[in-house]
């Protein structure tokens, strides 16, 4: 098995991560946006003590977002889909 190979942590993808993390954001999601392994944005976040929250959890708070949008939407207004409030 090949091992992978990620180049390293610069200054700017540390605080990056931090801010992602910081806004809620799942592993797989820092994972895309800095455009690494998951497994490097886990040990790396472990390091710095930064909190990452795991599927269940970030999906909650995108869904508790989206109710929250809507909700804030006018009665009568339309949604994205073509429906209305």
């Amino acid at each position: 098995m090949r091992k992978l190979i990620t180049s390293p942590w610069s200054d700017d993808e540390t605080s990056r991560l931090k801010k992602l993390v910081m806004e809620g954001a799942s592993p797989a999601r820092c994972s895309a946006a800095l455009n690494k392994p998951i497994s490097s944005i886990t040990i790396r976040a472990r390091k710095l003590g930064l909190p990452l929250i795991g599927k269940r959890a970030a999906r909650a708070n995108y869904r508790a977002k989206l109710a929250d949008a809507e909700r804030a939407l006018p009665r009568g207004a339309q949604r994205n889909d073509g429906s209305y409030v």
